[in-house]
């Protein structure tokens, strides 16, 4: 974590080791995913050769495109949290690239399942309109944006109580429980 020139924002950058974790773990899966297209498939194999090609060609366009990003954003890093005095701006896979001003958070609570950071938006809030879905009406307490920790690691718990100071000092949400 990491504060801007400006003291009231901080930026949250991914941990280096799990994006070289990842971009090697990604690069070896396409490897492999290669080898097993430049195979003939077993004698009897449902589909034939075509089919086997086209396969383990497409699996390895993408485990190869995914090692491609995760370098590219090792040695072009940009934040996933940016917390400010506006609001949290979240750019991960599970929440999309998220705003949420502070008036909109009612609740944010870590550790969540799996070590996850989950916020919770104020009932009749835009970002809350904009992020409902049919999993409200069976889950109304479940967060509505979840950051996860594989990607910040240890980071999570700074995040967390710095989201907590803000909703404090501003009035803004529940207390925490």
């Amino acid at each position: 974590m990491q504060a801007d020139n400006d003291e009231t924002s901080i930026e949250v950058y991914p941990t280096h080791a799990r994006l070289m974790i990842g971009a090697a773990g990604a690069a070896v899966v396409a490897w492999f995913a290669l080898q097993l297209a430049l195979k003939p498939p077993p004698p009897g194999a449902m589909g034939g050769l075509a089919t086997h090609s086209v396969l383990f060609f497409a699996l390895t366009a993408g485990f190869a495109t995914m090692a491609v990003y995760l370098t590219y954003r090792l040695f072009r890093p940009s934040p996933v949290v940016i917390i400010d005095d506006t609001g949290i701006s979240v750019r991960t896979a599970m929440s999309g690239n998220t705003f949420v001003a502070w008036e909109d958070i009612d609740w944010a609570k870590y550790p969540m399942r799996a070590g996850k950071l989950g916020i919770g938006l104020r009932e009749g809030s835009e970002a809350r309109k904009a992020k409902a879905g049919i999993s409200d009406f069976f889950f109304p307490d479940r967060p509505h944006i979840v950051i996860n920790r594989s990607l910040l690691g240890g980071q999570l718990i700074g995040i967390a109580a710095e989201i907590r100071r803000r909703i404090d000092e501003g009035g803004y949400g529940q207390p925490e429980a």
